[in-house]
């Protein structure tokens, strides 16, 4: 989690698939949230394999709610499928608030995008000290894209009563890892950077207050 793929990395997925008849689909949704000095590669761009890449402006611009999204699929006949599929579903266009927030936001919104990365290096950074201080045996992964930081708390959690620690008295609303399909990743959490300071020092502050003990 958290992690940019490099284009050799990319292009060594793509041949496994190619070589095997798999299709890609690759869900870019947080491509443009992407820290340091990496960058985002599109898989489509690196690899022969057949992608269909799946986007939105959603997640960097913070207009889920607006529902819309979008598929690149340079196959014609399997872009044929799609639409006749999505015509089945009676899916036959988003809303026309969502095209436009979704052009305004790519199109004006670097400013936006800008402050954001900052706000969630600065948040992570914080974070981060502030475990590795009061909660040492506490194992944040890397960030390099996305706002959502993995800590691994194994060392100061139980994964029978994991969810009443965080919860009830820490106060917090996390993800856990066992959401993700893997049961021995109980006691991972997810938190979302991609909000206030104070909101951040509060996360922090209870999880050492409480888990430090």
């Amino acid at each position: 989690m958290g992690r940019v793929w490099t284009p050799d990395e990319l292009r060594k997925v793509g041949q496994l698939c190619k070589k095997h008849g798999v299709y890609i689909i690759s869900d870019e949704i947080h491509q443009d949230l992407v820290l340091g000095s990496k960058q985002h590669h599109p898989t489509a761009t690196v690899t022969d394999a057949p992608v269909a890449t799946l986007a939105s402006a959603s997640k960097t611009f913070n207009i889920a709610g607006l529902s819309n999204a979008y598929v690149i699929l340079p196959d014609e006949a399997l872009r044929t499928k799609f639409d006749e599929f999505q015509r089945r579903n009676a899916i036959h266009g988003g809303a026309s608030v969502g095209y436009i927030a979704t052009r305004a936001a790519f199109e004006t919104g670097s400013p936006w995008l800008t402050s954001l990365l900052v706000q969630i290096r600065e948040n992570d950074v914080m974070l981060r000290a502030a475990l590795a201080e009061k909660l040492p045996k506490a194992v944040v992964a890397p960030l390099e894209g996305t706002y959502l930081q993995w800590i691994d708390l194994r060392a100061y959690v139980n994964p029978q009563t994991v969810h009443d620690v965080i919860e009830q008295k820490c106060g917090l609303a996390v993800d856990y890892g066992e959401w993700f399909g893997f049961e021995d990743y109980r006691c991972f959490i997810r938190i979302n950077l991609a909000t206030s300071t104070e909101n951040i020092l509060h996360a922090a502050d209870r999880l050492t207050t409480v888990l430090g003990k």
